[in-house]
């Protein structure tokens, strides 16, 4: 079932047909032409090894991160790549926001975006705060699909693991 394509039913018939001897030719190339969806288990090390290892030489100048070492004791600003795996554009002034602040209505531009990201370590939840929305945040909203694989500069809070997205650039097109 690790082949694209492969479903619980179709898996049992091909290993109850190899099991009685009786795959067939076009039962072979099926299976040798399927992707298979684990082939890789570590995508971000693959396809941007050469980041990890060299972001200085890569152009990057600082060290770049995975999801798993941002355990609540890093502060100020950092690199990741990562996977978007959901965007949700939200308002500050929304009623549940509005009642957490006593009533306090927010002036001003009030949209931001809550962004999750992966990478081969993990999950993390960031966010284009409302101030940047309208500067590196609508054209990533807008333009950027979910499953782009995105360089960000995160400011990281000490205690957290959540981070504030200062830029962004798309790297896999």
């Amino acid at each position: 079932m690790n082949l694209h394509g492969f479903g619980e039913a179709k898996a049992k018939k091909f290993v109850e047909a190899r099991n009685a001897g009786l795959l067939t030719e076009k039962m072979r190339d099926d299976v040798a032409k399927a992707a298979n969806i684990f082939a890789d288990l570590f995508p971000f090390r693959s396809k941007y090894g050469a980041m990890y290892d060299d972001p200085v030489g890569n152009g990057l100048g600082d060290n770049l991160m995975m999801i798993e070492e941002f355990d609540g004791s890093h502060s100020g600003s950092c690199l990741m790549l990562g996977e978007i795996i959901y965007k949700n554009l939200r308002d500050t002034n929304e009623d549940v926001n509005v009642k957490k602040r006593g009533g306090k209505v927010e002036k001003g531009q009030p949209i931001f975006i809550d962004l999750r990201l992966r990478d081969d370590t993990g999950e993390m939840l960031t966010r284009i705060h409302r101030f940047d929305y309208k500067k590196i945040g609508e054209e990533l909203f807008n333009n950027i699909p979910v499953g782009a694989h995105l360089l960000v500069r995160l400011k990281m809070c000490k205690g957290l693991k959540f981070g504030i997205i200062q830029k962004w650039k798309r790297i896999d097109k």
